[in-house]
């Protein structure tokens, strides 16, 4: 795990705050860090990706394999809807200058006694999710770990629907410094085939099975003075031929086109099944010393008959008044992942040369100042070589308890690859140099009351991929009342949050795009914890507005989900 240079708390989750934010996916996370935008075409089973600065630069790691995106009719973009996060210990968002990077820990068990536990939630939309785990030690240092996710869901707007199983095995030893697991995670998912209004454009359905799994060695900790890992991992994605994504409209000038004949399209332009599947074996060794920390990594990826090494070395310090990092990367990567069928195509590989430096200075304890530079070079995949330099500054002061800070941001000429998990609509665009400010409030406000706020502002006007104007904020009352229940066995949570974002221009070519709607959402998170079970209810779209992320695809009017989640030992 990187450490964390933000001003104020960090944006690191354990397992149980993961569960306590209410999130359902990976994106809905991410709307906390400034600068990024999620887009969603409807309830939390439709495809979902985030743009950072507006570029899709969202890079994720699980247990240290870096997650590849592997359905070629993505176009290299994540689906964050892929990302169980029902499965994790601990989650850490690392701002980057040049990109974010998502590394993610997956749960452990660390006692001889059992533990179980079982999540049950109901709502609206037809809403249904099930969880149930199993986790033992033994007296050995084996380690066992079951665990099953199913969901399902069905609306009635534009048919956004779908349903999921998720299937998670892990076998371990541990015995000293040494260390070794395989781990296993299935998930099968389907999507019913979206409309959008007027059936002007459409998202087709989706059928596919993931499969992740490693074995993995090691001897000691990033604690430890000197410690070293290695795994070997692989990955496949299978996806039948009903689940390509066909974007029908070809509007002008920010219309939308007349209404096509969908059925003629659907039948004609359906991608032929896609599987794929790579192994990807990584060796990380690393030093620790007073603070001080060294890692190099080597990530050797091999698939349909390629080898691509992607080293990296990263150098950080962490003491009490500076902390600061760099991180030097050579990724070598397929942009868009190829059916085996065309054989290979040179122009496809890429290399990004990545050059990223973070650094927080806290001179007083109410005084604060970060800031992060980068350089990115990509050669390759079709394109002209391109390098981009990004930046971002913030000054932080700390009234109280609560942490007061803003900055700027911003970077050179960058070419936003289209989000093509919602068709071939939309199309990439080369934007020249941008500035953005952003400003933050985290922190206690008075006794267990706590604000979680932030909102970016941009300098231009012909934005694409993201709007001029963003704000999320939350303010939530979190609270064990031990003058009332001094043995610790109750927890109140209580949030209101309200979310804003104005129009996003989506380009459909160089000179042409849709427009999402502005939308300013009001939603409530209550959880109630007794003892081991906590009962939690969340209320999105409080005042019922109709809105928009992705043009034409209507979100949610309100939507209830309520259920409880319950630890069980021995």
């Amino acid at each position: 795990m990187p450490p964390q240079l933000d001003i104020g708390s960090s944006y690191r989750w354990n397992r149980a705050e993961l569960f306590a934010t209410g999130a359902l996916t990976l994106g809905e996370l991410l709307d906390r860090i400034p600068g990024v935008t999620t887009y969603r075409s409807g309830w939390f089973s439709t495809p979902t990706t985030a743009a950072y600065m507006g570029e899709m630069r969202i890079r994720l790691f699980y247990d240290g394999l870096e997650l590849d995106v592997l359905d070629e009719r993505a176009g290299g973009v994540h689906d964050l809807v892929e990302v169980q996060l029902w499965t994790l210990e601990e989650l850490v968002v690392e701002r980057g200058a040049t990109e974010i990077r998502v590394h993610m820990r997956s749960w452990r068990v660390d006692r001889t006694i059992a533990s179980t536990r079982t999540d049950v939630y109901t709502g609206d939309e037809d809403t249904n999710i099930y969880r149930g785990y199993f986790g033992r030690r033994y007296h050995r240092g084996e380690a066992l770990q079951l665990a099953a996710q199913q969901y399902s869901t069905e609306s009635s707007r534009g048919g956004a629907g779908g349903d999921l199983l998720s299937l998670l095995g892990r076998f371990g030893w541990a015995r000293r410094s040494w260390h070794a697991d395989a781990y296993l995670l299935r998930t099968r998912r389907s999507r019913r085939l979206q409309n959008s209004e007027g059936d002007i454009d459409f998202i087709n359905g989706l059928n596919a099975t993931r499969t992740d799994a490693y074995v993995r060695a090691g001897f000691g900790n990033p604690d430890s003075p000197i410690w070293l890992q290695v795994v070997a991992g692989t990955s496949k994605n299978l996806a039948s031929p009903d689940s390509g994504r066909i974007g029908s409209g070809v509007p002008g000038s920010g219309i939308p086109s007349p209404r096509l004949n969908l059925d003629s399209l659907r039948g004609r332009l359906l991608t032929p099944s896609n599987t794929h599947s790579r192994a990807q074996w990584v060796g990380t060794a690393g030093a620790s010393l007073a603070g001080a920390r060294l890692s190099l990594t080597g990530r050797y990826r091999v698939y349909e008959g390629r080898r691509l090494l992607s080293p990296s070395a990263r150098a950080s310090v962490d003491r009490k008044w500076v902390a600061a990092t760099i991180l030097a990367e050579r990724v070598r990567s397929d942009s868009v992942p190829r059916s085996p069928r065309r054989g290979p195509s040179a122009d496809t590989l890429r290399a990004t040369d990545i050059l990223d430096a973070s650094v927080r200075i806290t001179p007083l304890s109410f005084l604060s100042l970060a800031g992060a530079a980068g350089r990115r070079t990509e050669r390759g995949a079709g394109i002209d070589s391109l390098t981009s330099n990004h930046y971002r500054g913030e000054i932080g002061v700390r009234v109280g308890s609560v942490w007061l800070s803003g900055g700027v941001m911003g970077r050179d000429t960058a070419l936003l690859v289209a989000p093509r998990l919602f068709g071939n609509l939309y199309q990439p665009y080369r934007e020249g140099r941008s500035v953005g400010q952003f400003a933050a409030v985290r922190g206690r406000i008075w006794k267990d009351i706590f604000a979680d706020a932030q909102g970016s502002l941009w300098n231009q006007d012909t934005l694409r991929y993201r709007p001029k104007y963003q704000a999320r904020s939350e303010v939530f009352v979190r609270t064990n009342w031990t003058r009332k229940f001094p043995s610790g066995n109750f927890g109140l949570l209580f949030s209101v949050r309200h979310d804003y974002r104005s129009n996003v221009r989506f380009p459909t070519s160089e000179s042409t795009w849709v427009t999402s709607r502005q939308n300013r959402i009001i939603s409530t998170l209550l959880e109630i914890r007794i003892v081991n079970a906590v009962v939690t209810w969340q209320y999105r779209n409080l005042l019922g507005d109709e809105f928009d992320q992705l043009p034409g695809f209507q979100m949610p009017r309100q939507v209830n989900l309520y259920g409880v989640r319950w630890d069980f030992s021995n």
